[in-house]
C-alpha cells in the first residue's frame, strides 16, 4: 500500500529525472496547455521577462514555474515568490516562495499579513503538499519549478485550497535565515512586484495571458505608500525617542533647577516639559494619519475573530502602537482638568500622570523595537538597525540609572542636613554655636548635583538623539 508520504517520494524521484531546468513556454496560451503570465506582456521568459509564471494541473497538484530577474546576483540569499490573492492588492494572502541560497535552494509556504511576510512552520504536511522540482540561478536570471497540492491534506488557516479564483502576485527580493525581506518599492523597477490584470482559477487551466500591473489598494502607488510608511516611522522615532524622552527627564529630574526664573509665571522645567510633549503629540498625529492613509484607513491590528493573525507581529505592533499614542493623547487632556497644587487630590493626579506617561513610553519603545526586529525590509541595513535600537535602550537606561542615583544621594544629603539642624538647635539651647558650615555644605552639594544632571541631559540629547536620528536615516534611505 502507498502511504501519502511514500507516494510523494515516488513523485519526487520520477519527476526529478525529467525536471525542466529552464522555463518551458512551448505550451503557453494553447488549448490543453498551461496558463502563463509574462511581465511585461509579450516578453520572452527565457531572455527578457522581468517575471514570468506558468501553471498546470497534474495529478491533484498545481505544477508551477517561476522565472525572472533576481533581486541580487552576488550569490547571497534571495527569493522569487508567488502570492495567491483574493483581490488586486498585496496583503493577507498565502505565498509560495523559492529561496536561492549557496547552501541549497528550497521552496516554502508563507503568508502576507499587512506588509510583513511570515513563514509557515507548523504545517506538518508541508513536505507532502509542496515539492521542489528544480531551482537554479544562471546568467542573471532565476528559475524555479515546484508542485503544490491543490487541496491541502491537513487543516491550517493559512494553507488554503488553490481551487479558487485568485490574482497572482509575483515578487523578488532578498532573504535571510528567518524569511523574506521586503521587496523593491520603486515603481517601474524590474524588481517591483507584478500582479495579473485579471483573476484566474488555477485549477481550471486554460489558454491565458495577462499584462502585469502594480498591486494597488488605495489609489496610491506602492512607492507613495512606502513613503508614507517611512514618514510614519521617522516621525514616531523622533516623537518618542527624542521629544517625549527628554520631556520626561525635565519633569523627573529638573524641578529644582532655575527656581528664580519663571517666564509667564511658570518654572522653566515646565515650559520644556510642555513644549516638547506638544511637539511630540503633533508628530504622533501626523504619523498616525500617514499610516492610516497608506492602509486605506483600515485597521491592521487584532480583531474579534481574527484567530492566529491577532498574534502576528504586525498585529502586535499595531496594538502596542495605538495604545501608546492614545495614552500620550490622554495626558494633555487630563492636564487641563487637574486640580490646583495644594488640593488633596493633586498627589493622585501626579502619580497617575507619571504612570500613564511612563507606560506610554515603554509601549512605544516596544513598538519601535518590534518594527526593527520583525520588519527587516523597512530598514536599509537590518543589522545596523538592531545595533542602534539596542544602543539607544541601553544608553537611556544608563542615563536614568545615574539620574536616580543622584536623586538617592540628594535624599540622603537632605536627611543628613536635617539631622545636623536638629543637633544645632539642641546645642543652641545650651550655648552659642554657628550653623554656617553645614548650610554652606548643603548648598555646595546641591549645586554639584545640578551640574551633573545637566551634563547627563546634554549627553542624552547628543548621543541618544544622534542614535535616534541615525535610525530615521536607515528608514529614509531604504
Amino acid at each position: 500500500m502507498f502511504t501519502p508520504r511514500l507516494l510523494a517520494f515516488v513523485i519526487v524521484i520520477v519527476t526529478t529525472v525529467t525536471a525542466q531546468t529552464q522555463f518551458d513556454k512551448s505550451t503557453c496560451f494553447q488549448e490543453g496547455g498551461k496558463g502563463c503570465f509574462f511581465f511585461p506582456d509579450g516578453c520572452d521568459p527565457l531572455t527578457n521577462c522581468n517575471k514570468a509564471v506558468s501553471w498546470k494541473v497534474v495529478d491533484g497538484y498545481l505544477s508551477m514555474e517561476l522565472t525572472g530577474v533576481p533581486a541580487v546576483t552576488d550569490g547571497s540569499l534571495s527569493y522569487m515568490a508567488v502570492g495567491f490573492s483574493s483581490d488586486s492588492s498585496m496583503g493577507d494572502e498565502p505565498v509560495t516562495d523559492c529561496t536561492f541560497s549557496p547552501q541549497g535552494n528550497s521552496v516554502h509556504l508563507s503568508y502576507n499579513q499587512g506588509k510583513s511576510n511570515t513563514r509557515i512552520t507548523d504545517y506538518a504536511a508541508q513536505g507532502n503538499d509542496l515539492i521542489l522540482m528544480n531551482a537554479n540561478s544562471n546568467n542573471g536570471r532565476v528559475y524555479c519549478a515546484f508542485r503544490q497540492r491543490i487541496t491541502p491534506t491537513q487543516n491550517h488557516n493559512r494553507v488554503l485550497s488553490l481551487d479558487r479564483t485568485v490574482y497572482l502576485l509575483l515578487a523578488v527580493g532578498t532573504a535571510s535565515n528567518q524569511g523574506l525581506n521586503m521587496h523593491d518599492l520603486t515603481q517601474g523597477s524590474a524588481r517591483f512586484p507584478s500582479i495579473t490584470s485579471k483573476s484566474v482559477n488555477l485549477a481550471q487551466t486554460s489558454s491565458y495571458t495577462a499584462s502585469g500591473t502594480a498591486p494597488t489598494s488605495t489609489g496610491l502607488t506602492q512607492e507613495q505608500k512606502a513613503k508614507l510608511f517611512k514618514a510614519h516611522g521617522i516621525m514616531m522615532i523622533l516623537a518618542w525617542f527624542i521629544f517625549v524622552a527628554t520631556a520626561i527627564m525635565f519633569a523627573r529630574y529638573f524641578r529644582g533647577h532655575w527656581p528664580d526664573t519663571k517666564p509667564m509665571g511658570l518654572l522653566l522645567w515646565f515650559h520644556f516639559h510642555r513644549t516638547l510633549n506638544v511637539i511630540a503629540v503633533i508628530l504622533m498625529i501626523a504619523a498616525f494619519v500617514c499610516v492610516f492613509v497608506a492602509e486605506s484607513w483600515k485597521w491592521e491590528g487584532p480583531t474579534v475573530g481574527g484567530g492566529d493573525s491577532n498574534y502576528e507581529w504586525a498585529s502586535i505592533h499595531s496594538m502596542t502602537g495605538i495604545l501608546a499614542v492614545c495614552l500620550a493623547w490622554v495626558q494633555p487632556i487630563a492636564a487641563i482638568f487637574r486640580c490646583s497644587p495644594g488640593k488633596p487630590l493633586r498627589p493622585i493626579f501626579n502619580w497617575l500622570h507619571r504612570f500613564i506617561g511612563i507606560s506610554a513610553w515603554l509601549l512605544a519603545a516596544t513598538t519601535i523595537t518590534i518594527a526593527v526586529i520583525h520588519f527587516p525590509g523597512r530598514w536599509a541595513n537590518t543589522n545596523a538597525a538592531y545595533g542602534l535600537v539596542i544602543a539607544y535602550l541601553v544608553f537611556i537606561g544608563l542615563i536614568i540609572i545615574l539620574q536616580e542615583m543622584l536623586t538617592i544621594c540628594e535624599v540622603v544629603k537632605k536627611r543628613q542636613v536635617s539631622r545636623v539642624d536638629v543637633l544645632e538647635m539642641q546645642a543652641a539651647a545650651k550655648g552659642p554655636s554657628s550653623p554656617t558650615t553645614p548650610t554652606t555644605l548643603s548648598f555646595t552639594t546641591n549645586s554639584k548635583t545640578k551640574s551633573v544632571r545637566l551634563l547627563l541631559l546634554a549627553l542624552f540629547m547628543v548621543i541618544g538623539g544622534g542614535i535616534a536620528i541615525a535610525m530615521t536615516v536607515l528608514l529614509g534611505i531604504n
